[in-house]
């Protein structure tokens, strides 16, 4: 703990943690004096290198951990943000994710402050002298015409005094802060009138950052009772508000099939939240279900939420973080990362389709949002909402357990039904769309209702084969077949077909002849994706309108969100989608899914296939019929008596988690077990090989621990890289990261090798 107050001027040191810095934390001195100590989580500014950046107090340092330093060669802090501090609370979040993860803390924080930092060289910050300003600007005699004449005709017209005293940032924000011209500002800097950063060591600094415009974002004057629920989600809604009016840590289970109106639930959950002047964050696992979650937020309480994903803009981003960090957003929605913000009073966070694969972040710091959602709510005893129609096995296991509390919606909302399920068996059809497909799509385009085609395959073709040789375009760096693409961003020549590699980004001109045999007649292309799918159905249907929904096609927000616009207004009769269609969006007018290959998927090497199976099938098959009008879906398929298959036809998702969870218990998978895959890479396959050999011979032996390999990776080379990896299977109460840890420490290893821990995998690739 750090002291609360020093009853004198001196000089202490602290370890401050940067964002994004995995060594350290680094240890720097401060001059302090009564009541001006530093605490855990205050944010400062320090030297890095090169570069003044942001930093967290971690702890005060203990003095004879550095005493080689003299106070004289020691780094000073350069400034104190006083805007605000990280909590005791998210401190202690940030730690216990580095810890549960295998990560370093740094990496963890750069998610809690994703701030700007400064080139000293390139991009010096400077602020101004408010003192010396103020006497100035109460002056008669200033002329208007001189450089600080114009600073502070500046600041009465634009008033950038109250949002930028005391921040230090770049000559080029300054000009957008006080629209004064880089002459004057020169000038002003000539004069002493802005000071660069590093001179003020000691002064309280606010973060800089060019536009703190407030966002017309969700606050309690917005707030309105114009959410009105049915009697089946009143029911479940006062189950949870008993919950949300205790103030205590509480993790539910909101479950009810798609379309039952958990939405609804969920928002008048965050209204009751708002109300008590807290706030509450919904975690979506696609950017594309953003804009119907805050046109749903704009219509029951008349402003739109606080946003936090990458789409937004930097301004936007900056304004967003402020309104959050001082409390004067009370919804935010958001993905994975916005988790990790300051929040000033967390009240309430709800992951919706809590089951999504992609609430699992795959790089840098590899975490589940799920998971790691229950944890915050938990540090910051607040109540969690887990929404899904089909609920993951770990969140059934948890309820199941009594961890987790299950309330659950019994039907559709409104006059809306469960769409009638058919399995098509593709086994003799010879086309990709089968005759019954066909038909369906036919008469909703003459009964003028939308129809969607799921083909969770990306591209114009899988693969650019030769039928004489054999040959076969693979990526040099990934060793995975080269995907066709014959539109979108990701051909380089819009009238030229491109083979692109969908792991590292590798990207060709097609051949027009095979590259091995020279032959003009065998090079064909083999397989269908959503863009070659979209062109067929154009010439089937002429006068469709069919729009692509893929994320290689809707790449921007602007671009998503006219796509959506569009279907929602009937300007599309057709939707040809990848998964990112099929999940959370309401579409009142679509009646008719197809579901391409359904069975695709099951060649995967994965302990969650058949989860994942039912639950992108059973998702994309609840966007018909959402409304009045019934829905159908077909399913095509070259095994039809999959029992997951067999199991979604008859609506019975109970039984296939049983069956599911059953399975799991007998080969003592998760939620029944734990894992930690570990991953060695390398630039040469034999370097990687030798790192994976030696840490195999310096493994633990425990007799209820399996270390499974060494072998080389499902893609083995991946961006040039070459892989090995190891699987440590252990019962749920061992302290498996400590293991692992230790085992990886004492095994010293060349500098060229990397190493990554993945806990809880969802990955197996």
């Amino acid at each position: 703990m750090l002291p609360s107050i020093i009853s004198h001027t001196s000089r202490i040191r602290f370890n401050v943690l940067i964002p994004g810095v995995t060594f350290g934390p680094l240890t720097y001195s401060h001059t302090i004096s009564l009541g001006k100590n530093l605490s855990t989580g205050d944010v400062v500014m320090v030297p890095l290198r090169k570069k003044i950046v942001y930093g967290c107090v971690w702890s005060e340092s203990e003095q004879n951990s550095c005493k080689a330093i003299s106070d004289d060669a020691m780094r000073e802090i350069t400034s104190v943000c006083r805007d605000f501090s990280l909590s005791k609370t998210l401190v202690e979040f940030i730690d216990w994710v580095a810890r549960y993860t295998l990560s370093h803390p740094g990496a963890v924080l750069k998610l809690a402050l994703p701030l700007r930092s400064y080139d000293r060289k390139k991009e010096p910050a400077y602020t101004i002298d408010r003192e010396k300003f103020l006497e100035i600007a109460q002056k008669k005699t200033i002329d208007p015409k001189s450089p600080i004449g114009a600073l502070v005709a500046a600041e009465e017209t634009t008033a950038w005094g109250e949002s930028y005293n005391d921040i230090a940032m770049p000559l080029s924000d300054w000009q957008r802060a006080t629209k004064l011209s880089k002459t004057s500002l020169q000038s002003l800097i000539k004069n002493k009138m802005f000071i660069h950063a590093d001179e003020r060591t000691n002064d309280a600094l606010k973060i800089p950052i060019a536009d703190r415009a407030q966002p017309r974002t969700t606050g309690l004057e917005f707030l309105s009772s114009s959410i009105h629920l049915t009697d089946d989600q009143d029911s479940v809604f006062s189950e949870i508000s008993e919950f949300l009016c205790k103030d205590k840590f509480t993790s539910i289970l909101l479950s009810g099939p798609t379309g039952s109106g958990k939405t609804e639930v969920c928002l008048k959950a965050c209204e009751q939240v708002a109300l008590k002047k807290k706030q509450a964050l919904v975690l979506l696992p696609e950017i594309a279900l953003v804009k119907q979650w805050s046109e749903r937020i704009l219509k029951y309480f008349g402003a739109a939420p606080c946003e936090w994903h990458s789409n937004i803009t930097p301004s936007k981003r900056s304004a967003a973080f402020f309104s959050i960090a001082e409390g004067r957003s009370k919804i935010i929605i958001g993905a994975r990362s916005a988790l990790f913000l300051p929040y000033k009073s967390l009240g309430l966070i709800i992951v919706d389709e809590e089951h999504d694969h992609t609430y699992k972040q795959e790089d840098r710091v590899l975490y589940h949002a799920r998971d790691m959602a229950i944890v915050r709510a938990k540090l910051e005893k607040c109540t969690a909402i887990l929404a899904s129609a089909t609920p993951s096995i770990e969140t059934l296991y948890n309820c199941n357990s009594g961890k987790f509390k299950n309330v659950r919606l019994a039907s559709r909302y409104g006059s809306g039904t469960m769409p009638s399920i058919k399995i098509i068996d593709m086994t003799k059809c010879e086309s990709w769309l089968s005759p019954e497909l066909h038909s369906a799509v036919k008469k909703n385009l003459e009964d003028k209702n939308q129809s969607l085609i799921f083909l969770n395959k990306r591209g114009y073709s899988s693969l650019f084969f030769c039928k004489s040789c054999g040959f076969r375009a693979l990526c040099h760096r990934c060793k995975t077949y080269l995907c066709v693409h014959r539109y979108g961003p990701l051909c380089k020549n819009r009238a030229e077909d491109s083979l692109v590699c969908h792991y590292c980004g590798f990207n060709i001109k097609v051949p027009d002849i095979c590259p091995r045999c020279k032959s003009y007649k065998g090079v064909s292309l083999y397989g269908i994706g959503v863009e070659k799918a979209k062109e067929e159905l154009s010439k089937m249907f002429p006068s469709a309108r069919i729009s692509l929904f893929s994320s290689d096609h809707l790449s921007s927000e602007k671009q998503l969100s006219d796509t959506i616009s569009q279907i929602k207004e009937n300007k599309v009769d057709i939707i040809v989608g990848t998964q990112m269609i099929a999940k959370g969006h309401h579409f009142p007018n679509l009646t008719c899914v197809g579901v391409i290959d359904a069975d695709s998927s099951l060649a995967v090497t994965d302990l969650r296939i058949n989860e994942k199976m039912y639950n992108v099938i059973s998702q994309v098959s609840g966007r018909a019929g959402r409304e009045e009008k019934p829905g159908e879906v077909y399913i095509q398929t070259r095994s039809a008596q999959n029992p997951v298959l067999v199991s979604i036809v008859n609506g019975d998702f109970e039984k296939f988690a049983q069956q599911e969870t059953k399975n799991r218990q007998d080969y003592g998978w998760p939620p029944f077990s734990r894992l930690i895959a570990v991953t060695i890479t390398a630039t040469k396959d034999e370097d990687a090989h030798s790192a994976a050999d030696a840490l195999s011979k310096a493994a633990p032996k425990y007799s209820d621990i399996d270390i499974l390999g060494p072998a080389p990776a499902a893609l083995s080379p991946l961006r040039g890289m070459h892989r090995w990896r190891f699987l440590v299977k252990a019962p749920k109460n061992v302290n498996l990261q400590a293991i692992v840890k230790n085992w990886i420490e004492s095994c010293k290893l060349a500098k060229n090798i990397r190493i990554q821990t993945d806990v809880d995998p969802y990955n197996f690739l």
